[in-house]
């Protein structure tokens, strides 16, 4: 249990390292999921949002999931669409939780959200499968 929650800090201080860093490069645009703060003091120098901690949770939470589900995220492809990126070229969703790539993405996260609440719905991996599928499929028509 302690290196369970050794390895989520770590992965919360990575998350909150590459965000920083996200920010930095983009010229402290707003961030998705980051809540707009306070205006800063007078004479401060820092301008950027300060990140909500729900952010860190988020992504402890999903690779919490990842570890307790590995076949059903296995099972499910990654909408962030990285199986067809040339860097990533990620083999399912599970794939995405063997590195840091799951903490930086929405829909990593939601779809290991939603294949968790599935589960606890009593839905099989085929069903399970077919549900994330016809979300992101229905989102992608939005689109167009």
């Amino acid at each position: 249990m302690r290196i369970v929650s050794i390895g989520i800090m770590v992965l919360a201080l990575m998350f909150g390292t590459a965000r920083a860093e996200d920010a930095h490069q983009h010229g402290h645009e707003h961030q998705h999921g980051a809540a707009a703060s306070a205006a800063p003091a007078a004479g401060m120098t820092e301008t950027g949002q300060v990140l909500k901690s729900s952010e860190f949770f988020r992504a402890a939470k999903a690779y919490q999931l990842a570890e307790e589900m590995p076949q059903t995220l296995d099972a499910l492809y990654c909408y962030c669409k990285c199986k067809e990126s040339p860097t990533l070229q990620h083999k399912t969703l599970l794939t995405c939780y063997t590195s840091d790539h799951a903490a930086k993405c929405g829909i990593c996260m939601h779809e290991a959200e939603m294949a968790a609440d599935l589960t606890k719905q009593g839905k099989s991996i085929p069903e399970i499968r077919a549900a994330v599928d016809a979300f992101y499929k229905a989102k992608e028509k939005e689109k167009k």
